[in-house]
């Protein structure tokens, strides 16, 4: 049995679509992070740094946990056998595209959502941290649409890359993008959002949003996310 461990956050999203495009039998556990579930001793002993997702694997009776996304994708394509191509050549350039979606992309992207939307909605401000990881956010944009401007692809067929990079496309606006710009980026991402897998949003157990804009109990929110004493980054 496969326990995913989720919140509606684009690198929770990334297991979600590659146990569904990989048809793994799975359950949801959810971990409300705007409740600051994250924090708690139990997750905390399946992820230590508190950050979402984790991956617990009941198999045989052994338990397998995980951490980090880019972790977790490369195991489950493992396996299932799927999204990660067994040649040498060709499993590099998919990993080559995953490290750099979860050392570069994800990290720069995720830094320009704070300033560009979380930060404002709780009264913070840093103009010059904004005005830096907007310019990142930016180029890393034009990389990706230049190297998708030929290809259907990160790599030669859909693969645990496009399913990493995916996620945080989607969620472009919060972090100051504008896609209409990146048109082989915006082609890329609409193919992918059209899957089936695409369209599973699975709703936690009490029926809540699952993870709502910052802007609504800012400051509670903040609290929670950013200045917990436990953690919060």
């Amino acid at each position: 049995m496969i326990e995913l461990y989720y919140d509606a956050t684009p690198n929770g999203r990334k297991i979600l679509l590659a146990l569904e495009e990989m048809g793994l039998v799975y359950t949801t556990r959810w971990v409300r992070l705007d409740r600051g579930e994250q924090f708690s001793e139990t997750y905390r002993a399946l992820s230590p740094s508190a950050k979402m997702p984790a991956l617990v694997h009941h198999m045989d009776g052994e338990t397998t946990t995980l951490f980090e996304s880019g972790a977790i994708l490369v195991y489950l394509a493992e396996l299932s056998g799927r999204l990660l191509p067994a040649d040498a050549a060709a499993r590099a350039r998919t990993l080559s595209w995953l490290f750099w979606q979860t050392s570069t992309f994800g990290p720069a992207v995720g830094q320009a959502t704070h300033f560009h939307s979380y930060a404002p909605a709780a009264g913070h401000s840093d103009s010059y941290a904004a005005d830096r990881f907007a310019k990142i956010s930016r180029n890393l944009y034009a990389d990706l649409d230049r190297h998708l401007s030929d290809r259907e692809f990160l790599t030669n067929a859909l693969s645990i890359a496009d399913l990493a990079v995916f996620p945080w496309v989607r969620v472009a606006r919060g972090h100051g993008i504008d896609l209409s710009k990146f048109p082989h980026v915006t082609r890329w991402s609409e193919g992918i959002a059209s899957r089936p897998s695409a369209a599973v949003k699975p709703i936690p157990d009490d029926r809540d949003v699952p993870f709502k804009t910052y802007s609504a109990h800012a400051d509670e929110t903040w609290k929670t996310l950013f200045a917990n004493e436990t953690g919060g980054w």
